[in-house]
């Protein structure tokens, strides 16, 4: 007991220990989600803050171009008034020079407010001020030329158009001031609502940090309580165990032996089953009995004792063949078995009758017995008679169990369905009116293959059937061979589909030659 409460109270220790370094584990988390929050805070008002500098300088630097353009277009009005009405060359001269130098900054600054970005409609509004420029520009061309020559102007009118057209331009670069204050102004309104969302995310990542840091403390709070809750509750334990240690180790020695007995005594019904399954099996002598026909079979449970039955009886000039399967298999199934064998052969008796009233009488034998027995269980079930009439070989087939396969000597397969020639044994009282038998003429060579379905349905590991087809297939590769070497290529080839795969059912095959 010392031992083990040791134990215990070291586990215990052990325990706590990790308490300890899940609480600082989560201090650390939670001083690193408040310093991710601050730092996430900062840079986004950093990078908002940029952004609304970056803002406030292109709005002020378009506006201050837009000023530029103005002025220089004021400017070259004026200093085109001067040159049509002065009589000094030299002030004219530099009239000229002032003039050109005016629309050098216009056009300068018209290139930078377009190198800062502008809308589609202040590209718009620029291009119908170029053109109303080049109209002025052409009258007043015209005037200047003619203020050159000394000659009188011809029309006041054109200086007046001239006067319009810079006006008109001068009215377009006031509304594009405005439209830019206007778009400066939200910008700014932008950028301020980005900065009140950038510290309400701070405050939320702050609040989301607490909450969960308290859910952290109080759950390890609460996982020290159940560790100790815990340890009381094996400390008790302990207590009461060490009381009767004695006594659990004497019951439960005694279980032991009293299991293992039930082993050895399953172990050993289960050897008796299978050896009585081995030995109630047709033996060799009892195959090749009929010189009209060559049989070789194959059986293979898939536990200790199995729920397959197949069997050759020999009466008179006939030969009785049968194969059924139980549902099911184990000890169970294989107790029905043997008792459907026993039926079968007893009711022959070594005289004559009609595999239709055999099939019939097993049924109700079975019947009474599964009834005693109290299980749901029954047999799928087959008999086929053999014998030799005008020197050809007749088989009369009747029972319902899997597809009948006659392989003929040119390779061509007839699949003679059971489900109308029968009904499943055991499973109601009175079969006699779902019973009918089919005829089948055989010629010399031709094959007869009977098999469970533990065959049809064994599985690989893809859990695909192995199906009547590939056993088809089988068949016809090696048709020309002895039955036991066809049989055994059939076992070979099941075998190598299904692999490593777990075997879930019984397996039963025969293969019966016409040698008549």
């Amino acid at each position: 007991m010392n031992e083990t409460l040791n134990k215990e109270l070291e586990v215990t220790h052990h325990s706590i220990n990790r308490q300890i370094l899940l609480i600082l584990i989560a201090f650390i988390g939670i001083i690193g989600i408040i310093s991710s929050a601050g730092y996430i805070g900062v840079s986004s008002l950093q990078k908002n803050n940029h952004h609304f500098q970056t803002v406030i300088n292109t709005n002020s630097e378009k506006i201050k171009q837009l000023y530029i353009m103005a002025s220089a277009v004021r400017e070259r009005m004026l200093s085109v008034y001067d040159i049509v009405h002065t009589d000094d060359l030299f002030e004219r001269e530099d009239l000229f020079i002032k003039a050109g130098i005016q629309i050098q900054d216009f056009l300068q600054a018209r290139e930078k407010l377009v190198s800062l970005g502008i809308t589609t409609e202040q590209k718009i509004q620029l291009d119908e001020q170029r053109q109303l420029l080049k109209q002025a520009q052409i009258i007043l061309n015209k005037v200047i030329a003619e203020a050159l020559e000394e000659e009188d102007i011809k029309s006041l009118a054109q200086i007046h158009n001239a006067r319009e057209a810079n006006e008109k331009v001068l009215i377009s670069l006031t509304e594009m001031q405005n439209s830019q204050r206007q778009n400066a102004q939200y910008e700014f309104n932008f950028a301020e609502k980005n900065t009140k969302e950038a510290i309400e995310r701070v405050i939320f990542l702050a609040i989301l940090a607490l909450a969960l840091s308290s859910l952290i403390i109080l759950f390890i709070i609460q996982q020290m309580r159940q560790q100790n809750s815990a340890l009381n509750d094996v400390l008790s334990e302990l207590k009461e165990t060490n009381d009767t240690l004695e006594y659990q180790v004497q019951k439960r020695t005694t279980a032991l032996m009293n299991a293992k007995a039930n082993n050895i005594r399953m172990a050993t019904e289960l050897e008796l089953g299978q050896h009585l399954q081995e030995v109630i099996v047709p033996n060799k002598k009892e195959l090749i009995q009929n010189p009209h026909l060559d049989i070789s079979a194959f059986i293979k449970p898939a536990d200790e004792m199995g729920g397959d039955y197949y069997d050759v009886l020999h009466v008179n000039q006939s030969t009785y063949i049968g194969i059924g399967d139980v549902t099911g298999h184990g000890l169970e199934s294989g107790i029905i078995m043997l008792m459907a064998q026993s039926a079968i052969r007893s009711h022959f008796a070594g005289k004559h009758i009609q595999i239709k009233s055999i099939l019939s009488k097993i049924n109700k034998t079975l019947f009474d017995n599964l009834q005693r027995m109290g299980t749901s269980k029954h047999l799928s079930l087959i008999l086929l008679e053999h014998y030799i009439k005008e020197g050809k070989g007749h088989l009369n087939i009747c029972g319902q169990h899997e597809t009948c396969l006659i392989l003929r000597t040119s390779g061509e397969i007839e699949e003679i369905e059971t489900d109308k020639l029968g009904f499943p044994i055991g499973l109601i009282e009175v079969i006699e009116m779902y019973i009918n038998v089919k005829e089948v003429i055989l010629n010399q060579g031709d094959i007869i293959v009977l098999y469970t379905d533990g065959i049809t349905e064994a599985e690989n590991i893809k859990n695909e059937f192995y199906g009547v087809q590939r056993l088809k297939k089988s068949l016809q590769q090696h048709k020309n061979k002895p039955v036991e070497s066809i049989k055994k290529a059939v076992v070979e080839d099941v075998n190598a589909f299904i692999g490593k795969q777990r075997v879930y059912d019984d397996m039963t095959l025969m293969i019966i030659k016409e040698l008549a």
